[in-house]
């Protein structure tokens, strides 16, 4: 336990570094101490928790618009703060379960800031809690732009009238037509513990249709975890030799920590699953010219692995929040055996992510990421392999950051091949790969960058500019081209919006100039809009993409 407990308190003392706050008496007759903290209360074991208060603030005023914008705001109710909390008032206070209820805080990605504060007067075994909240602003504009023909237009918001509830809206143009997409996101569904989700998009007629509901949070305190999908898909124009129709993939699970240590919990989990598919295959000498189905109905069997002790980096937002860094291995791995009556075979999917995150030293992080998916069996494949290496450091008025993807799609059916990652969220390069390679079954991509922190904005989030060099190589691709392969460098330039409050968001825009290829592609500057997590956006497996 001594290992587990002095990173957890060198956790806390990081964290107590960033906060105003440090013990100090009371100004009153009774000589009371308080200590802030954003990350892990100390010497707090044994103390009977007298009260708890919740102080939230509304957000404050934005970068150019001044505060009338605030009139569309609502500060987050206090209902909201307290559902996040694991302990109540007349408990023994646990230093961990405190400290895993300010990360619940900020995983909702509501708040600009979340902090403790703990009041213990002379003579008294008890303390006082309070939790100190700042809203952050979560209504923002949605613009997305990829080259040559992608743009969507509309608005997110992540606490609908300061209750939580998520509600995008976005109006969608592509070459091949225009249309809508609409979600929202419910987190305490119809005043229970149940998340739920729906999301419903219609694009040049591609439709997709999805729905879940899960146990509010999947947290290192709570014992049971369930969900159940469902992910309808319909697609349009039929673009390449294997292009699916239409795609129904539906799942329950339910499981219980078995297993639990002050470093990691383990939850092995059981469920059912039907995954099916109509697509035709059409215009490869290897591949039969006709329509098949995938009907595969399955038993679930799984085991996920996630951190309970965590680490903190301030350094890539410097003074406006930090990354909670979880220490040691994590996984999801799920084996399903069943028979597919589409193609009248016994066959297994297995879907795995595995990760770890790494500091070695102060001011440096080590991400590493491997996923594997797909079928087992006399039936496609539909197999996806990936691995992804992140690893950044500070610097000078910011840091670097260097990133490698490699990523290998075998027989994939089209609604599959949507859960690829090497798109433009993790490769620079995707805004001059031309169409018909953006579907290649091999990538290899490359990138760094060296960051200049700029300005702050507002009160969580900081303006970054940055210099680029990314480099991508694309090859196998579904339809037979003129060469077998593509291969493409760029540099280019790049502002940020840089947010951390638990997680680091990234809402960038590129401008970019290839400087090289193998194939003739126009030599002129490339204009790209992105919205990403940093670092840990897709640290899951890919079957719990498919979720709204």
């Amino acid at each position: 336990m001594s290992g587990p407990r002095t990173l957890r308190v060198g956790a806390c003392l990081a964290g107590c570094l960033l906060t105003s706050g440090t013990f100090s008496p009371a100004a009153n007759a009774q000589a009371c101490r308080s200590q802030t903290t954003r990350i892990e209360p100390i010497d707090v074991r044994g103390k009977i928790i007298r009260q708890i208060s919740v102080r939230s603030e509304g957000t404050g005023a934005l970068p150019v618009v001044g505060s009338w914008l605030r009139l569309l705001r609502r500060t987050t109710t206090a209902n909201v703060i307290r559902r996040q909390l694991h302990y109540e008032a007349g408990q023994p206070a646990d230093a961990e379960l405190m400290a895993e209820s300010l990360r619940r805080l900020r995983r909702q990605r509501l708040y600009a800031d979340v902090s403790m504060t703990v009041t213990q007067c002379a003579g008294l075994d008890s303390i006082d809690v309070a939790i100190d909240t700042r809203d952050a602003w979560t209504l923002t504009p949605v613009l997305r732009v990829v080259p040559p023909a992608m743009l969507s237009v509309g608005f997110d918001d992540r606490n609908l009238m300061g209750t939580a509830r998520a509600l995008s809206v976005t109006d969608d143009h592509t070459r091949l037509g225009h249309g809508g997409s609409f979600a929202l996101t419910d987190p305490w569904l119809l005043g229970s513990d149940v998340v739920g989700a729906i999301r419903v998009s219609s694009i040049a007629g591609n439709l997709t249709q999805r729905a879940s509901i899960r146990h509010r949070e999947l947290s290192v305190a709570d014992p049971w975890r369930f969900e159940v999908i469902f992910n309808r898909q319909r697609f349009g124009g039929l673009g390449d030799s294997v292009s699916t129709r239409r795609a129904l993939f539906g799942s329950a699970l339910v499981g219980r920590i078995v297993g639990g240590t002050a470093r990691a919990v383990t939850v092995p989990y059981l469920g059912v699953e039907l995954d099916s598919a109509e697509f035709s295959m059409l215009g490869r000498a290897d591949l039969f010219n006709r329509t098949r189905a995938r009907a595969f109905a399955a038993v679930e069997f799984g085991v996920s692995r996630r951190a309970a002790s965590f680490d903190t980096a301030s350094w890539i937002v410097p003074n406006r929040g930090f990354l909670d860094v979880p220490l040691g291995f994590e996984g999801d791995i799920l084996f399903a055996p069943g028979r597919d009556r589409g193609q009248d075979a016994l066959a297994a999917r297995y879907d795995a992510w595995i990760g770890r995150m790494w500091m070695p030293a102060r001011g440096h992080l080590i991400a590493v990421d491997a996923w594997t998916s797909g079928f087992l069996g006399n039936v496609r494949e539909d197999h996806i392999s990936r691995l992804s290496v992140v690893a950044s450091g500070e610097a000078r008025r910011g840091f670097w950051s260097g990133r490698l993807l490699v990523e290998q799609l075998l027989q994939v059916d089209r609604d599959r091949r949507l859960l690829s990652q090497a798109t433009i969220g993790n490769d620079p390069t995707f805004s001059a790969v031309p169409r018909r390679y953006r579907f290649a079954n091999r990538t290899a991509a490359t990138s760094f960058e060296r960051a200049i922190h700029i300005r702050p904005l507002g009160r969580a989030s900081i303006l970054d500019g940055s210099v680029f060099a990314a480099g991508s190589v694309r090859w196998d691709t579904p339809v037979p081209t003129t060469s077998a392969r593509f291969a493409v460098g760029m540099v280019g330039a790049r502002l940020r919006v840089l947010s951390a409050n638990g997680r680091i968001a990234s809402t960038r825009l590129d401008i970019a100039l290839p400087v090289a290829a193998n194939n003739r592609i126009p030599h002129s500057p490339l204009l790209s809009v992105s919205v990403s997590p940093l670092f840990d956006g897709t640290r899951m497996r890919d079957g719990r993409r498919r979720h709204p």
